[in-house]
């Protein structure tokens, strides 16, 4: 809903208040200016179609102009959303006068409760340079410092981008107060900034937290979320810099998603947690030897992993897992690794290979074989399975085995390209002896996970 649309539906609030050139009709229903201010609210969140698609300031600010009654609901707004793009503003002097304006709001918006405040951030680049980017940063996390514990702010996202430079050495501080504060239960930090360790003397509420592109001074602060995040459910983090080693311990963990390129300096990932249900992995690097992976999580029900493997794992048992999506990357014939992963999702009911896993020259008929003697729990508990022959190949023996040994199977869907449209003909051999549902999907080009 924009702000034209909001003017349009308050317009009879206005006609209300005996402003100029409104003209007062007596068969008008003022149908809004009744109704509890929460209550309006909740209709403006209706036309959203996120959670995070709210109405941005310059809705807010278009809506506020109808009216008196217009003007008391922006300030009492449960969301708030400041969008600060370079097309918004044409010079610096525009830029700094639309910030003085946030400010004004701020202020007078007084301890009105937020239950979630959006700061999407993007520095503005004139022919003379950038306009003064070290203030702008500064005057965002005031904002975020003095709203977030006058309006108990909820959930807070923060996002900024410097589009003059593509450089920049002199990372902000992001406040350790922000992680103090008693009643944010979600944070999202999505831009290069450091982040220290949280005083240990205080907990945190927060159940959901996601960082990207942010550097972490001190690999304490991992141990501060295992110490003191004590209700935390959902952590993210995407492409973070700066630790060697991540060591999460929670017990109160649900969902766990890792990402990381080539540039990052990891080398050490340990996640433990007996409540963690879902966990995604996609780690790149140069080289395996010094990259280990750690984990506790007896009761996980879905995986999903991509990247390079490791030559250190340590992967623990699955005791629940009923989903699983593999895209991993072996080291040469790195088979005793592999090995390890696939005797890891024994009991997994839906799994999905990629053929990168599995190309090694020692997964052939016998190599099944050896492993269904082993392992038969991989292959008894199956019901659904997909695999990628991209380049035909062993997998082709590993989805016949499976056909022929899974007496659970219920479907097995096969992608391959076009030109191996043989892979269709040899697989169907075994479908033979199999009661499942054999599907295949010829796509025109490799897809990446």
């Amino acid at each position: 809903m924009t702000g034209v649309k909001i003017c349009r539906l308050m317009a009879s609030a206005s006609c209300g208040e005996g402003r100029e050139g409104c003209i007062e009709n007596e068969s008008r229903i003022d149908r809004l200016s009744s109704l509890p201010d929460e209550v309006v609210h909740h209709i403006f969140s209706l036309s959203c179609a996120t959670k995070l698609d709210i109405l941005d300031i310059k809705d807010l600010t278009l809506f506020s102009c109808v009216s008196k009654r217009c003007r008391q609901l922006v300030l009492s707004t449960p969301t708030l959303r400041f969008d600060l793009f370079p097309c918004h503003t044409s010079t610096c002097k525009d830029r700094l006068k639309f910030i003085s304006s946030l400010d004004r709001l701020l202020a007078h918006r007084g301890n009105n409760k937020l239950q979630l405040f959006i700061i999407s951030w993007y520095s503005y680049c004139s022919e003379e340079g950038q306009c003064f980017p070290d203030d702008e940063r500064f005057r965002v996390l005031t904002w975020v410092n003095n709203v977030l514990v006058r309006c108990k702010v909820e959930t807070l996202y923060l996002y900024m981008e410097d589009v003059c430079i593509a450089n920049d050495d002199n990372l902000v501080a992001l406040p350790t107060c922000i992680f103090h504060a008693e009643s944010l239960r979600s944070l999202m930090v999505e831009f290069d900034c450091k982040i220290q360790v949280p005083s240990f003397a205080f907990s945190s509420n927060l159940k959901y937290l996601e960082l990207t592109s942010v550097t972490i001074v001190d690999e304490g602060f991992f141990k501060w979320i295992s110490c003191c995040c004590n209700c935390i459910e959902q952590l993210y983090l995407d492409d973070v810099y700066g630790p060697k080693s991540i060591t999460i311990q929670s017990s109160s963990l649900k969902s766990f998603r890792f990402e990381s390129s080539y540039s990052s300096e990891l080398s050490q990932l340990h996640i433990s947690g007996e409540k963690l249900k879902e966990l995604s992995i996609e780690w790149t690097f140069d080289s395996p030897m010094e990259i280990s992976l750690y984990m506790f999580t007896p009761n996980l029900e879905k995986i999903n992993w991509f990247g390079n493997l490791m030559n250190h794992l340590n992967l623990g048992k699955f005791v629940c897992l009923e989903e699983a999506e593999i895209g991993l990357q072996p080291a040469g014939d790195d088979w005793n690794n592999v090995f390890q992963v696939l005797c890891s999702l024994r009991g997994a009911k839906d799994v999905i290979l990629t053929e990168q896993l599995i190309k090694t020259s020692r997964f052939n008929t016998e190599f099944w074989a050896e492993f269904w003697e082993q392992d038969p729990a991989f292959f008894n508990e199956l019901q659904e399975f997909t695999i990628e022959l991209w380049e035909g190949s062993n997998g082709i023996e590993l989805a016949r085995y499976i056909l022929e040994h899974a007496q659970n199977l219920e479907k097995m869907v096969i992608v391959h390209l076009p030109r191996h449209s043989d892979v269709e003909m040899v697989v169907s051999k075994s479908k033979m002896i199999s009661n499942a549902t054999l599907v295949f999907k010829s796509v025109p080009h490799h897809i990446d996970p």
